[in-house]
């Protein structure tokens, strides 16, 4: 299998296309699984039908999933009631799709790579982040008070923050939100945690909290204009984010530019890298219904970037 657990998961619903009835039920396929993937079905389907279908299980052996056509109409159902849009990231995300901020900034590359933050090291740690110049991540939460923060640092600066509480639920400006975070992060409750990022992970992603929304007016799909933007972005040595919104296996993913060069994908929903540019158009080219946005960080925002956080 082609690291299938690098896009999928056990529950998550996705499209598969049939190729050929098996005893209870069918041999399918799907986007960037490479062996056999077999549903659960009573239903009659042609070959080449695309089918809704929840995952039951990944393994080295294969995908066993379960035919979820009668659950889509459903699943739109649900997500309308009871929840409201209650939490949103920044401006460039898809429309349809609502993040918690905090759920914007990537892990580290590496597990063993997040480091926690504890005691009296609280109260330096800004200080201490701003001289060491560190890029990366900084994520606070605290129980007590309620509240989830989380800051994305350049040369020990913030490039972007947010921070969202049972009183604030929306997410507001980096300047804002780290005006009422900073004064947060020392507090005895506060559980923090820190991680290092490469730069081309970090200034793509600051595109999101300090870059412009590109104004789209053509009828690209995701795919094709992902591919035209790119070529425009390597023409002219920019850095940016792409923000993905796919229709069929519901997921937010980041795509990072750097310099006019892919350096990565982000799968927000569940927290996964894709490093591999081949996947990412793979992924883009399964799903025409998938939408895009595009935030570019601006040439003129001077050789230092971002906000002082040792105030």
């Amino acid at each position: 299998m082609d690291q299938p657990d690098e896009i999928y998961y056990e529950g998550m619903l996705i499209f598969c296309r049939i190729r050929k009835a098996a005893p209870g039920g069918y041999l399918v396929s799907a986007a960037l699984i490479s062996q056999p993937a077999f549903m659960y079905s009573s239903k009659i389907y042609e070959k080449d039908r695309e089918v809704l279908a929840r995952i039951e299980s990944i393994d080295s052996e294969g995908v066993i999933l379960r035919d979820a056509s009668d659950e889509l109409s459903g699943r739109r159902d649900s997500r309308k009631e009871g929840r409201g849009d209650q939490e949103e990231g920044p401006d460039i995300l898809p429309a349809k799709k609502k993040e918690r901020g905090i759920d914007l900034f990537p892990p580290p590359l590496a597990p063993a790579e997040k480091k926690a933050i504890r005691g009296k090291a609280k109260k330096c740690i800004l200080a201490d982040l701003a001289s060491q110049t560190f890029t990366g991540c900084l994520t606070v939460e605290n129980n007590r008070r309620k509240f989830r923060g989380g800051m994305l640092l350049y040369r020990g600066r913030a490039v972007g923050c947010v921070h969202t509480s049972q009183k604030r639920p929306q997410t507001e400006s980096t300047p804002d939100s780290l005006e009422t975070l900073i004064p947060l992060v020392p507090d005895a409750g506060s559980r923090i945690s820190i991680h290092e990022l490469p730069d081309e992970i970090v200034l793509p992603l600051a595109s999101l909290f300090l870059g412009y929304p590109v104004r789209r007016e053509d009828g690209y799909s995701a795919l094709d204009y992902m591919e035209y933007i790119c070529q425009w972005f390597s023409d002219n040595q920019q850095t940016a984010v792409l923000a993905v919104l796919f229709a069929r296996a519901p997921a937010t993913t980041l795509i990072f530019i750097c310099r006019g060069v892919f350096t990565g994908a982000y799968i927000v929903d569940h927290s996964a890298y894709v490093l591999d540019l081949a996947k990412v158009k793979t992924l883009l080219g399964a799903d025409r219904e998938a939408s895009t946005e595009v935030a570019i960080l601006p040439d003129d925002l001077g050789p230092v970037l971002g906000y002082e956080i040792d105030c």
